[in-house]
Formats: C-alpha cells, sequence, structure tokens
C-alpha cells in the first residue's frame, strides 16, 4: 500500500443495487467533502495565525527589536501556507468529479502537496 492512500478514494466493488450504488454516490461525496471541509478549516485557523503574526511584528518593530524587513520572512512563509492551503482544498472538488486516466497521477501529486504542507 503507498503511503498516499488517505487522499484517494477506493470505490466498494461489492454494490449490486441501485440503494448500493446511491449509498456508494454518497460515500464518495463525503469522502472529498470532508478533506475540502478540514482544510477550509484549517485556511481559516491559518488566517487567524496571519494576523496574530502581523500584530507580533509589529510589536517587535515598535519594540525596536528590528525592522519590519527583518520580520518579512515570516510574513512570506505565512503568506507561503495559506496560498499552499488554499490550493490543496481546491483540488478535493477537481479529484471528486476526474474520473480519466490521469486520476491517479493527480491524487498522486495532492497527496505530495498535502504530505509536504504539514511539515
Amino acid at each position: 500500500r503507498e503511503y498516499y492512500e488517505c487522499s484517494r478514494y477506493r470505490t466498494n466493488d461489492t454494490t449490486e443495487s441501485s440503494r448500493g450504488d446511491a449509498r456508494e454516490a454518497l460515500n464518495r461525496y463525503l469522502f472529498y467533502f470532508d478533506r475540502w471541509d478540514n482544510h477550509s478549516r484549517s485556511l481559516n485557523l491559518e488566517s487567524e495565525t496571519w494576523q496574530k503574526l502581523n500584530d507580533r511584528i509589529d510589536e517587535k518593530v515598535g519594540s525596536g527589536d528590528g525592522t519590519w524587513i527583518d520580520w518579512q520572512y515570516l510574513k512570506d512563509a505565512c503568506q507561503l501556507l495559506l496560498e499552499s492551503r488554499e490550493t490543496l482544498m481546491y483540488t478535493y472538488p477537481v479529484a471528486y468529479v476526474r474520473r480519466d486516466s490521469g486520476k491517479d497521477l493527480f491524487e498522486y501529486q495532492q497527496a505530495q502537496l498535502d504530505r509536504s504542507e504539514e511539515r
């Protein structure tokens, strides 16, 4: 089993009835929605972190502990994380509707982004 399996939906091949098909469709939707929602919540928390970081930098600069430029790298890193979370969040709706031969590669790259974001 590969390490990026948690971001890939696996179908249940034992469903035979239309009721089972409906349940499978719902499970598939919920799988992708849950991941989108988790990243959406993380993005909101990251936005709060952004504000706290700005306040802390203003405090440091105001007290003479460096200049604004000295602390810019923190803002750049936080901005990059915000953009990464937002990008990853919107990959889940794409993965939900995608059913072509490139889906495996897409999910692999999605898992790579997810893994590097959490480091």
